[in-house]
């Protein structure tokens, strides 16, 4: 178990072992705002005093990307698609030869079969 100070409810200092007995090193003001608390408890945490249970604190949210960071990831995705478009442009005209190879087979038999 460990120390911690409560403002709000929440942990705003967890108080070290050598500054014990806390009434003793910092006054009674200042340990009545004091509570006993499990050790992975963390400055943050809230304080439920009904349940009396502590809680960590809601992750923060994401961060939104500068316009920057927006602009590159814009111009990656369009360079994706463009790589995407030229692949798929030079697998068609590759389909399209072997098409054309087959095409040339299939009549050459044709011929070769008295057509």
């Amino acid at each position: 178990m460990r120390t911690v100070r409560l403002k709000n409810n929440t942990v705003v200092e967890i108080i070290p072992k050598y500054a014990h007995p806390v009434e003793y090193w910092y006054g009674s003001a200042f340990a009545a705002q004091c509570t006993e608390a499990p050790d992975e408890v963390e400055q943050r945490w809230c304080y439920d005093p009904e349940l009396r249970q502590f809680t960590p604190p809601a992750p923060e949210p994401e961060p939104e990307p500068s316009p920057l960071e927006r602009l590159e990831a814009l111009e990656a995705a369009l360079a994706q698609t463009d790589e995407t478009a030229i692949a798929l442009f030079e697998s068609q005209a590759a389909q399209e030869s072997i098409n054309a190879q087959q095409d040339d087979a299939l009549l050459d038999i044709y011929e070769m079969l008295g057509g």
